[in-house]
């Protein structure tokens, strides 16, 4: 593995509670150990006023559809002009990529985890239509170009072959700010209590039918398999 030697550096003064910085530090070792690099995250892990921190916890939804447990977290720093997010989820379906989101309500409400009851059809799948009650719509992707708003897009990241995801990125908070009020008529991104969805299953994998999806894109690509409500650190 690359960079196993490399010492990375975190401020804890960013944090407060000594259980948050161990989540912080338990996330750095999974992006060491999957030789992702943190260097520009890492720059923004400091003291000084106008840095702003957010986690999500990373569950596992429609679990049956996963052979592992789908766990893990995202973390996203904000300083200056600058907005980095940083996620890691273990257990998804290896070798393929999966679509990944923050979602949210445009009037600002908070989103929350869908519960068992969101399986309105009684199909035994939570699908993506079903969840936009308790999560809102789709608004920002986790791919190549996350300013640009495109959720159809082929530059989501590829689990490795062991179901390990891993993304991280860069962007200025102001270009998404102008694109997100261009687009959906957001005044200002605003993190705290929008949902991350992580989607996703091979296509080989039997749905039921009754699995709703976005107009054109198949059920198997939009399904959630992950999901985590954003909290400020």
């Amino acid at each position: 593995m690359k960079n196993l030697k490399k010492t990375i550096v975190v401020n804890p003064s960013v944090i407060e509670g000594e259980h948050k910085l161990i989540r912080l530090w338990t996330l750095t070792l999974l992006l060491v150990l999957s030789a992702v690099s943190l260097a520009s995250a890492q720059q923004k892990y400091s003291t000084k006023s106008g840095t702003d921190a957010y986690i999500a916890e990373i569950k596992a939804i429609n679990p049956q559809l996963t052979d592992k447990t789908v766990s893990g977290e995202a973390i996203f720093i904000i300083s200056e002009n600058t907005l980095d997010i940083t996620l890691v989820v273990k257990g998804v379906s290896p070798d393929m990529m999966h679509l990944q989101h923050i979602h949210g309500f445009m009037d600002g409400r908070a989103g929350k985890f869908p519960p068992a009851s969101a399986d309105t059809n009684g199909d035994g799948i939570i699908d993506l239509m079903e969840t936009h009650d308790y999560t809102g719509k789709t608004l920002i992707p986790f791919n190549g170009a996350p300013v640009d708003l495109q959720i159809k897009s082929d530059t989501y990241p590829v689990a490795s072959k062991d179901g390990l995801l891993t993304y991280h990125i860069s962007v200025p908070l102001d270009k998404l700010n102008s694109a997100i009020k261009k687009e959906y008529n957001i005044d200002k991104l605003a993190l705290e209590n929008r949902v991350i969805f992580i989607h996703g299953v091979p296509e080989g994998d039997k749905l039921p039918d009754s699995v709703q999806s976005l107009p054109g894109v198949p059920a198997h690509v939009t399904v959630p398999i992950a999901c985590g409500v954003i909290k400020a650190l």
